[in-house]
């Protein structure tokens, strides 16, 4: 675009006469000097865009504003996108059959438009002079990043001139880096499916009223639909809401560092009858996950970890009557010291395929039976499990679909339990010792495994050796390293 000379080579263009033209694409150099602000925006004028265009994308252009008539005469106009525009600052009434609208890097732009009444689709990114967004009433995906000055959401109008102060057709809700963001309003999104927050260092709570801010009440949050919530990286948040929370349809639940959230709402873990992924990492200061009883009856994945203040009575609350678990992960939970819930009473694991223990200095043995127990387990790891001394007082082990087996820095641990533990693994194809300083030679239950393909041992100092069958039938899948 920088190549047009002046608004008379537009005016010959004729673009508007060209009615089968329904995309349209204006991209300029992005080194252009901003002295030739007003020939660019004297050439964009003369270039109006054909009345039946249906999308339209401006890339790089230096100008203050966009032609008022561009927009407001066009009909058909569906897709407008503004990418790298440094000097735009306001945007024209934007037409009524705009459906998507997706602006980043403008970088003094101060607002947006509140008159879209169809608009479906937001993204809008790098805009650091925006305080306040409008709801839109017809609006149902929203991506929201990097905007430093946002606050807000603003009531906005419809073209009739009522205020809308909620949006009840949002599915979906993403917000990444709004440094300013202290909360969301309370549930102004009944048909909320998806929602997703991350780096908002300021946000201290996810809903809150910001007319009752400082009120003692607590009000009800209740958002029907919601399927999908992961916040990460809320340095601040200290809470999801004041009251109760009710999401009966939630499927996934993730909330990754959050250093300050020290409980979970009133009744949210009490009746999650859909929940099927829950993960709960790097949180420092929570303590609490339910007063009463948790109910997980789908949970098929759970990750637990860095949580160092969550005491082994709500771990064990946590991990009774799954069984639909696939998937078990517990790392650096500093009062775990036992897992009993895992052979208590109904609790079943049948379906368990993965279990990962980790960094649970105060853990020191695994249920009796419950390595029994695991029909289907195809990956168990034991890793820096500084105190474990047993993993079965009562017999052998047996898991018939072992796969893939992870025994690393359990010191205390011995060669009569590796041994158990070995015994009967007939799937078993790869096998991970690592820092066992009593592991002198390996037990002969190693030896008999049948499918034993890979044999990594490392930062064992007493290991003497290992018995030449095994050496010659693995070949190069036995790697000894670190050992003397």
């Amino acid at each position: 675009m920088e190549r047009v000379k002046d608004e008379c080579y537009a005016t010959k263009a004729q673009l508007h006469r060209k009615n089968n033209l329904t995309n349209l694409k204006f991209e300029y150099d992005r080194q252009m000097d901003v002295t030739e602000r007003k020939k660019v925006e004297a050439v964009l004028e003369k270039l109006t865009p054909p009345t039946y265009l249906e999308c339209m994308e401006l890339n790089g252009y230096v100008g203050r504003m966009l032609p008022l008539s561009w927009l407001a005469n066009n009909s058909s106009l569906r897709v407008l996108r503004l990418e790298h525009c440094m000097s735009l600052e306001t945007l024209p009434t934007l037409p009524v059959t705009l459906t998507d609208l997706d602006l980043s890097y403008c970088s003094e732009l101060v607002a947006i438009p509140p008159t879209a009444p169809s608009l479906k689709s937001l993204s809008i990114s790098f805009c650091p002079h925006i305080s306040l967004l409008p709801f839109f009433p017809s609006m149902e995906t929203t991506e929201v990043a990097s905007l430093d000055s946002w606050e807000r959401w603003a009531s906005g109008r419809t073209t009739a001139g009522e205020t809308v102060a909620s949006m009840p057709c949002l599915q979906k809700l993403k917000i990444l880096n709004c440094q300013r963001l202290k909360h969301l309003p309370p549930p102004v999104f009944p048909c909320l499916e998806y929602l997703m927050i991350k780096g908002c260092v300021q946000l201290h709570v996810l809903w809150e009223d910001e007319q009752d801010s400082n009120s003692s009440q607590k009000e009800a949050i209740d958002l029907p639909r919601l399927k999908f919530l992961k916040l990460r990286e809320l340095q601040e948040l200290s809470a999801l809401a004041k009251g109760t929370t009710s999401l009966p349809m939630l499927e996934e639940l993730r909330i990754e560092l959050c250093p300050r959230l020290t409980w979970l709402p009133e009744g949210l873990m009490e009746d999650l009858p859909k929940l099927t992924t829950l993960l709960l990492l790097d949180l420092e200061e929570l303590a609490c996950l339910a007063q009463g009883t948790i109910k997980l009856p789908k949970l098929e994945r759970l990750w637990v970890g860095g949580c160092p203040k969550l005491t082994s009575q709500q771990v064990d609350m946590l991990l009774q009557n799954h069984t639909q678990l696939t998937h078990l992960w517990l790392k650096k939970l500093e009062r775990l010291r036992k897992l009993s819930a895992l052979v208590r009473g109904d609790a079943s694991f049948l379906k368990l395929e993965e279990m990962r223990i980790e960094l649970c200095p105060m853990l020191s043995s695994i249920p009796d039976g419950l390595l029994k127990s695991l029909p289907k387990l195809r990956k168990l790891e034991l890793l820096q499990l500084y105190q474990m001394t047993s993993l079965s007082e009562q017999g052998t082990v047996s898991l018939p679909k072992l796969e893939s087996l992870w025994v690393i820095g359990c010191p205390n641990l011995s060669y009569r339990q590796l041994g158990r533990l070995t015994h009967d693994l007939p799937q078993l194809t790869s096998l991970f010792l690592g820092w066992l300083s009593w592991l002198r030679s390996l037990p002969q239950q190693i030896t008999n495994i049948p499918k034993l393909e890979t044999l990594e041992i490392s930062h064992c100092p007493n290991l003497v050796s290992v018995p030449d069958g095994l050496t010659r039938r693995l070949g190069s899948g036995l790697e000894i390293s670190n050992c003397q």
